[in-house]
């Protein structure tokens, strides 16, 4: 599967939220933020266990947790970077995702998606589609 195929699955699954990285109810995800449509559109679905404590180490976890599973499934974005308008500056796919979902230009899911097919490799773009059919229960920060 491609990513921009595992993102455009997830926009199927769950309507957008800006903010948290996933919205809950019952155990299970209603909305996700770009990453979060990400992470479903992978997985299929996801069961979220709130955790106690601090919700600012939760969350960079959370997001810690997802780039990691990005690189599993797509190792090229382990070293690929964009360039930050205006500066020197690098960063990762995943941070880049957060960014045009979350910062200035406020992009869609469907935008990023987009966005995502145009930088994939041809390689990613000729293979068949793999349904990853699982269910991960995922530690969550926000109740």
């Amino acid at each position: 599967m491609k990513m921009s195929e595992a993102m455009r699955r997830g926009i199927a699954m769950v309507p957008e939220i800006h903010g948290p990285i996933y919205l809950r109810s019952d155990g299970q995800a209603t909305a996700a933020c770009a990453l979060g449509t990400l992470e479903i559109g992978i997985l299929g679905t996801v069961k979220l266990r709130v955790l106690e404590g601090d919700g600012f180490n939760t969350g960079f976890n959370n997001t810690r947790r997802i780039y990691d599973r990005l690189a599993e499934m797509w190792p090229w974005t382990k070293d690929y970077r964009v360039a930050v308008p205006g500066t020197a500056a690098t960063r990762s796919i995943g941070l880049e995702i957060m960014m045009r979902f979350e910062g200035e230009q406020r992009q869609s899911r469907e935008q990023i998606a987009d966005w995502l097919e145009s930088i994939e490799p041809v390689e990613m773009q000729v293979e068949p589609a793999v349904v990853v059919e699982q269910e991960a229960e995922v530690e969550y920060a926000y109740a």
